[in-house]
């Protein structure tokens, strides 16, 4: 797709220097890519676990409007498409379930596992990097990471206070594919010595996607071709654009937060509307309505962020992390009738200590719960309405023995599923469990071993579906019988650096 990209990052800021990053000037002018995501704020190269970074820069070249889209080309990911709005990161294989899609650190309240149909309700317009990490450090994110942990990081909630009283931030993009127009931005205000106030938002809209050549494959295009239906017949010369996959999203945000050296607290409030079409998914039967369904997504959710340093020998800082959304959307029919409903509320909570660094050994402990409420409704509700309770203690810990350093990860989570309309109700406890160790071997070689047993409780959708989905014209059917999934994995990371040259290889089995 020929794209044209135009990013204004702080260049509107007032007296013209930008407010800090997440890393400090030093760090950025440095050049090292630190890691947010893992416990422990690295150079990546260092990291004993896999870990893909997309910095902002990367972000603004490559912009895209699908969270599986904007990661598809790093190594050892891939995406899930369901047409051009709606695409999924999958993860060395794993998708769905199996890979945890995060915005600042909490889930993205959506129902994108549901079906692949269903977008992703995260905006990378806003993001100012995505992270994408493996290994004993992802199960501080619950036992849904077996693929690994996408984070997509942004400043909603204002992270540092701007050198200036005033700083904008801003970016915009043509693809011509699609007839793709988006841009975003956002100001950073700082009021008085301690807080600072983030207004923003985003803006998509597409057209139908231009293919380049037929919309039907080689032998649909001869069975149509054959039909005694007309309208069948002209599908057999069918050519150019994708119909029913125009798109557009808006997002705005307003984020407030204290900030001094003794620690932060922060607010932010999101809106999230989005409306995009399926392709059309053409049937050859004579006489047949040809589906074109399209879905219309909303979202309003909250944000919290705390953090306090802690004056003590032993322990550093606690943080908590915090976020609750109202999602819901409506597929609709070709004629505009809704089809069916699907909404889900939900909260998510996360508390951290973190252990100060004493001799070689450093950690991180906390403690994670989990709500979702979930309701489908209408012809095509394939999962009777449920509840999803979830909480779960987690502890990684570093210790560094010579050039070898250890990370020891572990899990365990109590998982409850409930729906009153089937009479099912059903609780799993998964305990988990990492080991990596990672040796500097010189100047140029670093060697990575990580081994793990990792367990999952079934989502309400794998035990309960039963039913038609017209989005994907599927028939979905779960199991109420599901127990624990494990998965078990092993790893070797290699990374060799030179005087202009560096290279990343992994292999790995699960």
């Amino acid at each position: 797709m020929h794209r044209l990209s135009i990013a204004l990052v702080s260049g509107l800021a007032v007296s013209c220097p930008a407010y800090a990053e997440t890393l400090s000037p030093a760090e950025a002018e440095a050049g090292p890519e630190i890691v947010v995501t893992g416990v422990f704020q690295r150079d990546l190269r260092d990291s004993s676990s896999p870990v893909s970074v997309i910095a902002e820069a990367e972000l603004q070249r490559d912009l895209r409007p699908q969270l599986g889209e904007a990661l598809a080309n790093q190594a050892g990911v891939s995406a899930t498409s369901f047409g051009p709005n709606a695409s999924r990161p999958v993860l060395r294989g794993l998708q769905g379930e199996r890979v945890r899609i995060l915005t600042d650190g909490i889930g993205a309240f959506d129902v994108s596992n549901t079906s692949a149909d269903h977008a992703v309700a995260i905006d990378p317009l806003l993001a100012d990097r995505i992270e994408v990490l493996r290994g004993p450090a992802s199960m501080r994110f619950g036992s849904s990471a077996i693929g690994g942990v996408v984070n997509v990081l942004d400043k909603r909630i204002p992270l540092e206070l701007p050198d200036n009283r005033v700083a904008v931030d801003a970016s915009a993009a043509y693809g011509s594919a699609a007839r793709e127009r988006s841009g975003g931005g956002a100001l950073t205000a700082r009021l008085g010595d301690t807080f600072a106030v983030r207004a923003g938002g985003s803006y998509t809209k597409t057209g139908d996607l231009r293919t380049g050549g037929f919309i039907l494959a080689r032998g649909l295009r001869n069975q149509a071709a054959t039909s005694v239906d007309t309208d069948i017949r002209a599908l057999s010369t069918r050519a150019g654009r994708l119909a029913n996959s125009s798109s557009e999203t808006r997002t705005g945000h307003i984020g407030i937060a204290h900030i001094n050296d003794g620690g932060t607290i922060g607010a932010a409030l999101t809106r999230y509307e989005s409306v995009y079409g399926l392709p059309i998914r053409y049937d050859l039967t004579p006489g047949a309505e040809q589906e074109a369904v399209s879905i219309d997504a909303k979202q309003t959710r909250a944000d919290l962020r705390a953090s306090v340093t802690i004056p003590s020998a032993f322990l550093e800082s606690l943080s908590v992390r915090a976020g609750y959304a109202d999602y819901s959307h409506v597929e609709k029919e070709g004629d505009g009738a809704v089809g069916t409903l699907f909404a889900n509320q939900g909260y998510e909570a996360r508390a951290e200590i973190r252990q100060r660094q004493r001799g070689g050994w450093q950690g991180v402990s906390g403690v994670q719960t989990f709500f979702r409420d979930f309701l489908a409704v209408g012809a095509e509700a394939f999962v009777p309405p449920n509840e999803t309770e979830q909480t779960g203690l987690f502890t990684l810990q570093e210790v560094a023995l010579g050039p070898v350093r250890f990370e020891l990860g572990g899990r365990i989570e109590k998982t409850n599923i409930r729906s009153r309309d089937v009479n099912f109700d059903r609780s799993f406890t998964a305990k988990s469990a990492a080991l990596g160790a990672f040796a500097d071997l010189g100047s140029a070689f670093k060697l990575g071993l990580n081994l793990s047993t990792t367990a999952r409780a079934p989502a309400a959708e794998e035990l309960l579906a039963n039913g038609p989905h017209v989005g994907t014209q599927s028939y979905e059917i779960g199991d109420p019988g599901f127990g624990i999934e494990r998965a078990r994995g092993a790893e070797i990371i290699l990374r060799a650096e030179g005087d202009g040259w560096n290279i990343d290889a992994a292999a790995y089995v699960t």
